[in-house]
């Protein structure tokens, strides 16, 4: 506009116009846990997916593995680049095609990506996943980042005191107390502390 005054107080008198152009954005992959730095995620068993912003995405390539509580203890503490060269047997790779029909490209979409491959069951349990495209093998300084999930339909909620844990757990599908079921509490390096039998109401202390 003519009119805009500048930092002195003149005005432009003109107009001025600017052609530019920007680069087009990268490729990208965004789980939750790159927000939240937590890369364990929880699941109900009924819905094990996870919600991924994308853009410039039109293929992920997906793996997954079962573990052992060794095994997933391990992984819980060591860095995404150790993770991918842990050398787990038995992974389940798939690929998935994201329909972009409706929107434009460079935008960002909102996807709910399944972790177990189309017909398979997702039994209850402990797992490695991988959540990656070929699309993003140009992004500087990319590395793929494994997480850990784990699948159930269990909520427990842990009180801690001086001498001992209290334990709730509850089915979440069944909205009801998981009664009569044994609980083990394991230390970092996997040991067992200790462990006890829910009652009726879904509840056990544990000794320290």
């Amino acid at each position: 506009s003519p009119d805009v005054v500048d930092a002195w107080g003149g005005d432009l008198g003109r107009v001025f116009v600017l052609d530019f152009k920007t680069a087009l954005p990268w490729p990208v992959i965004q789980l939750p846990f790159h927000n939240s730095g937590e890369s364990t995620l929880f699941f109900p068993a009924e819905d094990v997916v996870v919600p991924t912003e994308i853009i410039n995405i039109e293929t992920l390539n997906l793996s997954s593995s079962g573990l052992d509580i060794g095994q997933f203890i391990e992984l819980d503490g060591i860095a995404s680049a150790q993770r991918l060269t842990f050398g787990l047997d038995g992974l389940s790779y798939w690929t998935q095609s994201i329909r972009q029909t409706g929107r434009t490209r460079d935008q960002s979409l909102a996807v709910e990506v399944p972790l177990f491959a189309p017909g398979s069951a997702a039994p209850p349990g402990l797992y490695y996943f991988l959540v990656d495209s070929p699309e993003m093998a140009g992004v500087p300084d990319y590395l793929p980042e494994p997480f850990l999930g784990v699948v159930s339909d269990v909520q427990i909620v842990a009180k801690r005191s001086s001498d001992q844990i209290m334990v709730w757990a509850v089915n979440l599908a069944l909205n009801a107390p998981v009664a009569n079921t044994p609980v083990v509490l394991y230390d970092e390096n996997g040991g067992v502390i200790g462990g006890a039998t829910t009652n009726g109401q879904g509840l056990c202390q544990i000794e320290l």
